[in-house]
């Protein structure tokens, strides 16, 4: 992959490079063009780059740096010698080699991907720096505005547990299936809200199938495709408490989207939602632990994760609280503004 792209004005540029393709709607993509609007927004000139541009959009000249967002291998420059520093925005789920990350500064996610980097002994290891949201988008909503999102997609009175993940085995949508069923058991008028990309999954993982295998198949709302950010806010208004069960994170962006619509999230001790949720409450206790091919991964019992679900249903009070610590953390630590804050301070060390 080379480093190319249009570059509109003589100023110097900062690139914005995902390892995935420009042409899909990718999390690389969003999050990227995210943080490129606000620096841009504070005066840095920013281009995005990546796969799918073609050799006549030009190499990009005048450039200050490189933020790399995506996996070693996907960045054949990693080794250059390059006049401009080269960040790698880093997400890790086991030890690398030491010269993984090449000639770039290796600028962690989260503090689990710090330690994996720290226990590979890469050298050059920048401060942790997480991925953002805009929280002046993703808001909660009023009630009767959340009730009107809520008639729109054919969503009930009731108690809804709600998700956001691609249809994968990593996601393990599987155990949020029957960790709500077992929910649903206590709570009759509850419903489990899924927005993913495809209801059937490229492995041939069938959400419905699941869902009617554990007798909640009339209870389980599947949105599927992608959408746009403030919709995708509506959905999250939508739910009452978020739920997610992934067998490992390099982050979880929707994590901090819900907390930002003040939706408390319920999840294990798992790198990446693990680490984001500011309280304990919703922990959910007796993940076993797995190594496939050298990564760590955590299983969550459905069982475990059901209680949960209840202990938050009969108290109103404490997800009142949670909805407001949420809120206050993600505007704190992953508005996009703080983000892009951290990453200004780091590129006028390194200049």
């Amino acid at each position: 992959m080379k480093l190319t792209g249009k570059d509109p004005t003589p100023m110097r540029t900062l690139l914005l490079v995902s390892g995935t393709p420009l042409k899909k709607k990718t999390s690389f993509k969003r999050q990227l063009a995210l943080l490129g609007r606000v620096l841009a927004e504070g005066g840095t000139n920013t281009l995005l780059s990546g796969p799918g541009l073609g050799e006549t959009s030009g190499v990009v000249g005048n450039i200050c740096g490189a933020i790399l967002l995506g996996y070693p291998d996907q960045f054949g420059f990693l080794y250059d010698d390059t006049a401009y520093p080269l960040f790698f925005w880093a997400q890790l789920s086991r030890l690398v080699d030491p010269e993984s990350f090449g000639n770039a500064l290796a600028v962690p996610l989260t503090r689990m991907s710090k330690r994996f980097l720290e226990e590979s002994k890469i050298e050059n290891i920048g401060p942790v720096i997480p991925h953002g949201v805009d929280t002046a988008v993703y808001v909660p909503l009023k009630r009767g505005e959340k009730a009107a999102v809520r008639k729109r997609y054919g969503i009930g009175d009731g108690f809804v547990v709600g998700t956001v993940a691609a249809n994968t085995r990593r996601k393990r949508l599987d155990l949020v299936i029957e960790a709500f069923a077992g929910f649903f058991g206590r709570a009759h008028e509850s419903e489990l809200l899924i927005k993913t990309d495809r209801k059937v999954g490229l492995d041939g993982t069938d959400l419905g199938e699941i869902a009617a295998a554990h007798g909640v198949r009339r209870r389980v709302k599947i949105i599927e495709g992608s959408f746009d950010e403030r919709r995708m806010a509506g959905i999250y208004n939508c739910m009452d408490l978020y739920l997610t069960l992934s067998e490992w994170e390099g982050f979880c962006i929707p994590v901090i989207e819900a907390m930002a619509c003040g939706v408390p999230v319920a999840t294990h001790r798992v790198q990446g939602p693990g680490e984001l949720v500011p309280y304990d409450d919703l922990i959910v206790p007796g993940s076993r632990e797995s190594i496939d091919d050298g990564a760590k991964l955590l299983e969550a019992d459905p069982s475990a994760a059901a209680l949960v679900l209840l202990s938050a249903y009969d108290d109103g009070t404490r997800l009142k609280r949670l909805k407001k610590e949420g809120r206050t953390e993600a505007v704190k630590a992953y508005d996009i503004r703080v983000v892009a804050e951290l990453w200004t301070k780091l590129l006028s060390v390194e200049a």
